[in-house]
């Protein structure tokens, strides 16, 4: 049963990871000037240096700065992306919580 709940759980992870980058992908396509990104307040040259910035995924995290953006589209997107970055993270923890479950109902 639990590697049920953790396969599920994993699947559903990769998912809202995949989907996560998709919008990152798709805000790095809205907001381009001059080939740079700008997004609460930094510049970025592509969509994966967004990913691997803790500083922005912090302010995504939280919600910080989402309703300051001029663009609405772009505002959107972000939301989108912060409820995929969440939902990822959730279900990552609750495969984890799978595992460490089956270990103390085998012992």
């Amino acid at each position: 049963m639990f590697i049920v709940l953790f396969l599920g759980f994993t699947v559903l992870a990769i998912y809202h990871a995949v989907k996560f980058h998709k919008f990152l992908r798709l805000v790095s396509e809205t907001w381009k000037t001059d080939n740079r990104i700008k997004v609460f307040g930094v510049s970025f040259k592509s969509h994966t240096q967004m990913y691997g910035d803790i500083f922005f995924l912090n302010n995504l995290w939280v919600g910080k700065g989402l309703l300051d953006i001029p663009l609405e589209k772009l505002s959107k997107e972000l939301t989108s992306a912060r409820g995929h970055l969440r939902q990822q993270f959730l279900f990552g923890f609750l495969a984890f919580l799978s595992v460490v479950l089956n270990g103390i109902v085998g012992v």
